[in-house]
């Protein structure tokens, strides 16, 4: 059962010129009034409660959706989703999110945990998204160079390894960025060698 359709911006062009910060600093009415927003009945143990009410939610905000039933409360469910959205927002490297293209400076609700020599956030920090993001678009910045990216979050190469390894969803959205980037390197060979006489 659908609440609420895509009623935020309609104007296609205005939305593909905000970057993932952007849409990640949005508050949880903003980002709301911009997403899809599906209710379902929830599947799975609860008893009666759950499959008699519409709890569960799905959130849609161009080709990124997230769906959140571990709660019977409906308020929760959405607060949770916006937040998983958040992440997603951060990990997407899509043509609607813009990505990379400020990289000179750290946003500011990052800069207390650039100070340390190892990486301490929590995925449950709020920050964790804006965090996830910029390390993201510092991967894309200097063409998958690990101690670079590492470099310039003030930590080792291992660090920074060990770190990505505890997120899969980070590794994974790492890994598609590797492969991307290979394949401009390949395209890129094959057209200079297409050029040379």
């Amino acid at each position: 059962m659908m609440n609420r359709s895509d009623s935020g911006d309609s104007d296609s062009k205005k939305r593909l010129t905000l970057s993932w910060l952007d849409y990640v600093r949005k508050t949880d009415k903003e980002l709301l009034k911009i997403c899809r927003v599906d209710t379902f009945r929830g599947s799975g143990r609860g008893g009666q409660k759950r499959n008699k009410t519409t709890n569960a939610v799905r959130l849609t905000l161009f080709n990124i959706a997230v769906t959140e039933s571990a709660s019977r409360s409906k308020t929760q469910n959405i607060t949770s989703a916006v937040r998983k959205l958040r992440l997603a927002i951060a990990l997407e490297n899509s043509a609607e999110i813009h990505r990379g293209e400020d990289t000179v400076a750290f946003p500011v609700e990052i800069q207390p945990y650039l100070t340390r020599d190892t990486i301490r956030i929590r995925a449950q920090n709020p920050v964790f998204p804006i965090f996830i993001g910029c390390l993201l678009d510092h991967f894309i910045k200097h063409d998958g160079v690990w101690k670079l990216v590492a470099a310039q979050f003030g930590v080792s190469n291992s660090q920074l390894r060990r770190f990505v390894e505890k997120h899969p969803s980070l590794r994974m959205a790492l890994e598609s960025i590797q492969k991307r980037l290979a394949e401009n390197r390949i395209e890129a060979l094959e057209l200079n060698s297409g050029e040379a006489p």
